[in-house]
């Protein structure tokens, strides 16, 4: 018979748990789902009602969503029809969505197919690392990283079609490994020779770090890293200027933070950080 395990609930309060992750809060999860039904009763609308509202980060029935790269694989349509349908669904999309009407099986040259688009994205970081200024700050000085910046590059690799979910789906195919890394790991895995992590292992690691070399932190201080753990999931980028977000600011802002860290706020933020980008 196994032993009952259980936890005090002052132990629980304070003990930094993974939460669920969700595309769509509370509907649909990370990982697989299947969407199922009967003929014509408009999946694929709302499949591509869904793709545009992950893509744009923007809410699906009021739920909220976990924008994102998608790739929309819609092999029983057409450009022609896909774009009707776009028309009809939306004045905006994002450049996050991208659409594929045809693919070969793993079998049958997608996996040739998944190997050139890997090669095409180290052959296009190797050949801009010192031309395009917030690569190169991912790649040599990710501490110094923007919202801004971060933004930047998104942009210009999207306009050469790269993106997140294509690399993870490469590279699980390649390697026969699942990691949900962000563009941010896949830059430096490349560049820097860093190990490919998931942005929640790095950030959740940093954090573990930061507190771990600080054995006197109070709870206080404690819930403040918890939520600036929370923060980096969704930002990413960590800097004075985050402490502007509501989940900061209803509490008091940057002042607040600061204060509960005797004034040392800014030398914690650069501790998470190169804990973020150093092994």
């Amino acid at each position: 018979m196994q032993k009952l395990q259980t936890v005090n609930a002052e132990t629980l309060l304070y003990e930094p748990l993974e939460k669920p992750s969700f595309v769509v809060d509370s509907l649909i999860p990370t990982g697989l789902s299947l969407f199922c039904g009967s003929q014509k009763i408009g999946k694929s609308w709302l499949m591509l009602k869904l793709c545009l509202c992950v893509s744009q980060g923007i809410p699906l029935w009021d739920m909220p969503t976990m924008e994102g790269d998608v790739l929309y694989l819609c092999l029983e349509d057409t450009f022609c029809r896909i774009q009707d349908r776009l028309f009809r669904l939306t004045d905006e999309a994002s450049g996050r969505l991208h659409f594929a009407v045809a693919s070969d099986k793993l079998s049958d040259g997608l996996i040739v197919q998944l190997e050139d688009y890997l090669k095409e994205f180290h052959d296009f970081i190797d050949s801009n690392i010192n031309e395009i200024a917030a690569l190169n700050i991912v790649a040599t000085r990710p501490k110094e990283l923007t919202r801004q910046s971060l933004r930047e590059l998104r942009l210009i690799l999207e306009r050469n079609h790269f993106s997140e979910t294509m690399l993870q789906t490469a590279w699980k195919e390649m390697n026969n490994q699942e990691v949900a890394a962000d563009i941010i790991s896949f830059i430096r895995q490349r560049s820097m020779g860093d190990a490919l992590v998931s942005k929640e292992e790095r950030i959740h690691s940093a954090i573990v770090k930061t507190k771990a070399a600080h054995p006197e932190l109070s709870k206080v201080q404690i819930n403040w890293l918890e939520r600036i753990e929370a923060y980096l999931l969704r930002e990413v980028v960590l800097n004075k200027e985050s402490f502007e977000a509501p989940q900061f600011k209803i509490k008091g802002g940057y002042a607040a933070v600061n204060k509960a860290f005797a004034n040392k706020l800014d030398a914690v933020i650069d501790e998470i950080n190169s804990h973020m980008y150093t092994a």
